[in-house]
């Protein structure tokens, strides 16, 4: 598992973060302040949050800080879990870029102010290229919704990419609470 202060990390081919365990944030890898992560290839797999007290716990990936920047290419993120939001991925601060990549079969268990099955987005800027969503889910039925991505405040574009079988308690797909999406060129 990888924590902070980790200032740049480059991970390439079938790399794999996979069957992590951490009580509040970030399973697989906690990234913050200022930190630069790129991943091309491999997959982030099997990692899990235990904490309900942590509003953003990221079961696979969490960013959160001074403007991190994460970039996935070709990257699988799948079955991962956490008990507060965002199962696959969850991002507080920064700038998140997916590319040709896949967000699949990840849960937020979540209570009353938790979504995001497969992303939660807090602050910052989201972008998804010819990216999945499918199969996430949200399974408290007090949760927010959010199956494949819950939006808090954030600037999301998706493009040219699949929201599929995604549930939650409100907006299976996604749940935009605030922020401003677009999207461009993909199947929901």
């Amino acid at each position: 598992r990888f924590i902070r202060p980790v200032r740049v990390l480059s991970l390439c081919g079938d790399r794999r973060i996979y069957g992590n365990r951490a009580t509040a944030n970030g399973g697989g890898v906690d990234l913050g302040n200022s930190a630069i992560v790129t991943m091309t290839g491999g997959a982030v797999y099997g990692n899990s949050t235990s904490a309900l007290s942590s509003l953003y716990g990221g079961g696979g990936l969490r960013v959160e800080g001074a403007a991190p920047r994460l970039l996935l290419t070709g990257t699988q993120v799948y079955s991962n879990a956490t008990a507060s939001s965002g199962g696959g991925l969850s991002v507080i601060v920064g700038a998140v870029t997916l590319v040709n990549s896949a967000v699949t079969t990840n849960t937020a268990t979540g209570g009353s102010n938790h979504g995001g099955g497969g992303i939660r987005i807090n602050s910052g800027a989201l972008t998804l290229t010819a990216t999945a969503l499918a199969g996430n889910a949200v399974t408290n039925s007090g949760a927010l919704g959010g199956g494949g991505l819950y939006v808090a405040n954030w600037t999301v574009l998706v493009s040219a990419g699949d929201v599929t079988s995604n549930t939650a308690p409100m907006g299976g797909g996604g749940y935009p609470a605030a922020g401003t999406p677009a999207a461009h060129g993909i199947s929901v």
